[in-house]
């Protein structure tokens, strides 16, 4: 008995230097952990960002699609304050009229008021998971959503209230423009046509402002201002997120199956046009502004401002 045990314990001790000595073996149905596996080659050439652009977002499709879920309820205020109070009519000197002549649906009014407390804020949780989607970096749903709302809270208000104003008034004055309310003639032909251009480039600074806001801790002045200058200084990539957008819900809307349609705008419609307009974005942010903070090693509004040197 005393040599068959002194013959286990002598053979534990020699499998057991076996495998400290010499790479194991393994054969062809247990798996070999010690074995590298093939890994990313470092060298291997990054794949275009067009093919990227498909990767992350059919990768990502589960999340989006409740990401767009949150978003849309978010949205409600806004979309159902609007709908309520307001009504378009090319046809109307002012083009965005009241949907009660005279009169503006009370509680339109209190959905859009709540919309710059709910809405506008969740636009900046809704835009920081995207932004860490398309930069391939993890992000809670929820968690990060609700974060990111409430630490960019009131600039999500104030950004808010800038944006309704603005997209008032300027579709307003381009309806009087067009239509001659101030008999200003051709002079009144050529104020329209400025103020489309003054429309599409509010919405272009606003592909960025959302963006920079989760990204960077700037002043709202700062922010506008660098939004204004990408607006500007990258007018191809501005018009091409324009049109595929505007294409895409076209596209949607005249889906023949209204069921189909409405399943989208359930749970895909505002995360793809915001995947859009992040990813399209973000290079540009990352080229002029995040590389430009990292160099200069500073952290205040001059180092990542694209025009300061």
């Amino acid at each position: 008995m005393y040599n068959l045990l002194t013959k286990v314990k002598y053979n534990q001790w020699a499998i057991c230097l076996a495998f400290a000595g010499k790479e194991i073996k393994m054969g062809l149905f247990t798996p070999n952990y010690n074995k590298p596996g093939p890994g990313i080659d470092k060298n291997a050439p990054e794949k275009r960002r067009i093919w990227q652009f498909f990767e992350i977002f059919w990768g990502q499709l589960s999340k989006l699609s409740l990401l767009n879920i949150m978003y849309l309820i978010a949205s409600l205020p806004l979309i159902l304050g609007l709908w309520l109070c307001f009504t378009i009519d090319f046809t109307t000197a002012s083009i965005i009229t009241l949907r009660i002549p005279n009169q503006i649906d009370l509680i339109g009014l209190i959905l859009l008021v709540i919309s710059l407390f709910v809405t506008f804020p969740a636009t900046l949780g809704f835009t920081y998971v995207l932004r860490n989607i398309q930069r391939r970096e993890h992000a809670w749903l929820w968690h990060d959503f609700m974060k990111h709302t409430r630490l960019n809270y009131w600039k999500g208000v104030v950004n808010g209230l800038v944006t309704l104003v603005i997209y008032f008034l300027l579709i307003n004055a381009f309806g009087m423009y067009r239509n001659g309310v101030f008999n200003l003639g051709v002079v009144g032909a050529y104020l329209s046509v400025m103020m489309v251009v003054a429309i599409l480039i509010f919405t272009w600074m606003q592909f960025y402002v959302n963006t920079m806001i989760v990204t960077f801790d700037l002043k709202l002045g700062a922010i506008y201002k660098n939004a204004f200058i990408f607006a500007m200084g990258k007018l191809p990539l501005n018009l091409f997120i324009t049109i595929v957008s505007i294409a895409l819900a076209i596209g949607i809307m005249l889906i023949p199956i209204p069921f189909i349609t409405i399943v989208l705008v359930f749970t895909v419609l505002f995360s793809l046009f915001g995947y859009i307009t992040v990813f399209s974005v973000y290079p540009t942010i990352d080229k002029y502004m995040i590389s430009k903070s990292e160099s200069a090693s500073e952290e205040n509004d001059e180092s990542i401002d694209v025009i300061e040197e």
